[in-house]
């Protein structure tokens, strides 16, 4: 699945992989990922989305 934080793609994911210009730059588990982001674009990713991170039920 290809999508973006504020269309819901954690509430249907269990993993998320992170790309930035075709590169993949973060995996892991959907909480992981979204509430402790180990890159600087995922964090940019998760920050700008509609919900925070810690919202998300997943």
């Amino acid at each position: 699945m290809v999508g973006r934080p504020e269309f819901g793609t954690a509430a249907t994911a269990a993993r998320i992989a992170v790309l930035d210009a075709g590169e993949l730059i973060e995996r892991g588990p959907a909480q992981q990922v979204l509430t402790a982001p180990r890159h600087g674009f995922t964090a940019s990713l998760v920050a700008g989305s509609a919900r925070p991170a810690a919202d998300l039920r997943l």
